[in-house]
C-alpha cells in the first residue's frame, strides 16, 4: 500500500484452526448468529470475518458494494448480529438510521479508528444501543488476532488492540533502540506471536527475516502499550510515530488537540528535522467557509500540550495524499513530509 508489497504466505491449517478459535471466542456459534461482510474479501478483516462465519457453521451475508445506503437496506433485510467496519461507516450509518435503537439486531460491532475527529463516535453509539469494540490484526498474523472484553467500559472497549483471540497467542512491547522489553503502560514496538502468524514473506527471504524473530514473533510495526490486564493497547504505525525531544510521540495526541479548535474538520501531523531538533508540523482541513488561524492554533496547543509536543507551523491543505487500502483510504504521511519540507524551505 504505501510501500513496497509483499505477498503474505499463510499455511491453510493456520487459517482454518484461527477461523474455528474466532468463531468461538466472538460468539459466532451462537444459534441465531448471522455476519453481515461489508469489508472487501482481499483485505484480511473482511476475509477473516467471513472465514469465522462459516467456520461457525452460520450464515455471512456479502455487501456488493460500499454504497451506505445500501448497507443501511441490508441491515434492516437481515438483521446480521453481528459487522466490522471503521469509525466512518459507523458515523454515516448513525446518521443514516434515526431512532433510540436503529440496529437492535446487533449484538456488538468490530470497530476500527481511523478518524481523530470521530473520537467521541463509540459512545455517541452506546448511547443508541450499539457497541463498539476494538480490534487488532493485519496480514502478518491475521486480522481479529485481538479484540477488547465485551465487558469493558466503553473508553477501554473503544481502544485498537484487546487480548489475543488464541490462548496460545503471546504479546510483549520493546524499546525500538534499546531492544529492552517494556512493561505495562510503556509504549514501544509491538511484537506477536501464536498459531495465526503467516509462514513468511514468499520469495522474500530478506524481508521475512527482518520481520520475524528468532524465537518466532512478528515484529508488527505498530507502536503499542500493555495494559497490564492481559491485553495490549494499539497506539499508532511505528512509522507515523513523532520522535520528539527523545520522547515518543503519537501524533493522534496532537491531531485531537488541533482538531478540537472549532473550523478544523481534520489533523495530520508529521516530523520534521530542524537545525533546533525534529519539530512537529501539522496539516489541517478546514470546515467550509473557515480561515486559518495559525498563530491562534498553535498558541491553543501550547495550553494543552508539552512545549515539545507544539507544532512549529500548521498549513491548510484541500485534501491529505491518500493511496487506497482494503479497509478504507491510508494516509500518505511521507508524502507531507515532502511538503512540509518545501514549505519550510520557501
Amino acid at each position: 500500500t504505501t510501500s513496497a508489497p509483499k505477498f503474505v504466505l499463510h499455511r491453510q491449517g493456520a487459517i482454518a484452526s484461527h477461523a474455528q478459535q474466532v468463531a468461538r471466542v466472538f460468539g459466532f456459534t451462537a444459534p441465531d448468529t448471522l455476519s453481515l461482510s461489508i469489508l472487501p474479501l482481499c483485505g484480511v478483516f473482511g476475509f477473516n470475518q467471513t472465514l469465522a462465519t462459516l467456520a461457525a457453521g452460520k450464515p455471512c451475508v456479502l455487501v456488493e458494494s460500499y454504497e451506505i445506503d445500501e448497507i443501511t437496506r441490508l441491515i434492516a433485510h437481515h438483521r446480521p448480529t453481528t459487522l466490522f467496519g471503521s469509525d466512518d461507516m459507523y458515523a454515516r450509518l448513525l446518521d443514516l438510521v434515526p431512532g433510540d435503537r436503529p440496529f437492535p439486531s446487533i449484538k456488538w460491532a468490530g470497530y476500527a479508528a481511523f478518524n481523530a475527529a470521530l473520537g467521541a463516535l463509540p459512545e455517541q453509539a452506546e448511547a443508541r444501543g450499539l457497541s463498539l469494540c476494538g480490534l487488532y490484526g493485519m496480514s502478518e498474523v491475521q486480522a481479529l488476532y485481538a479484540r477488547q472484553p465485551l465487558d469493558a467500559a466503553v473508553a477501554r472497549r473503544k481502544l485498537g488492540g484487546g487480548v489475543p483471540t488464541s490462548p496460545l497467542a503471546h504479546v510483549r512491547v520493546r524499546d525500538p533502540e534499546s531492544g529492552v522489553l517494556l512493561g505495562a503502560g510503556q509504549p514501544g514496538a509491538l511484537e506477536c506471536a501464536g498459531p495465526s502468524l503467516m509462514v513468511g514473506y514468499y520469495g522474500n527471504d530478506a524481508a521475512t527475516a527482518e520481520t520475524i524473530t528468532a524465537d518466532g514473533y512478528v515484529r508488527t510495526g505498530d507502536l503499542a502499550e500493555l495494559d497490564g490486564e492481559g491485553g495490549f493497547t494499539f497506539l499508532s504505525r511505528m512509522g507515523d510515530v513523532l520522535r520528539l525531544s527523545g520522547f515518543l510521540v503519537n501524533p493522534l495526541e496532537i491531531e485531537s488537540h488541533v482538531q478540537s479548535i472549532p473550523g478544523i474538520s481534520a489533523c495530520q501531523t508529521i516530523a520534521v528535522p530542524r537545525s533546533d531538533g525534529v519539530r512537529a508540523i501539522s496539516f489541517v482541513i478546514l470546515e467550509a467557509g473557515a480561515a486559518l488561524d495559525e498563530a491562534g492554533v498553535i498558541a491553543h496547543c501550547r495550553r494543552g500540550l508539552a512545549n515539545y509536543k507544539v507544532p512549529l507551523r500548521v498549513f491548510a491543505v484541500d485534501d491529505f495524499p491518500v493511496t487506497p487500502s482494503p479497509n478504507g483510504p491510508k494516509i500518505q504521511r511521507a508524502k507531507l513530509r515532502e511538503i512540509a519540507e518545501r514549505l519550510l524551505s520557501t
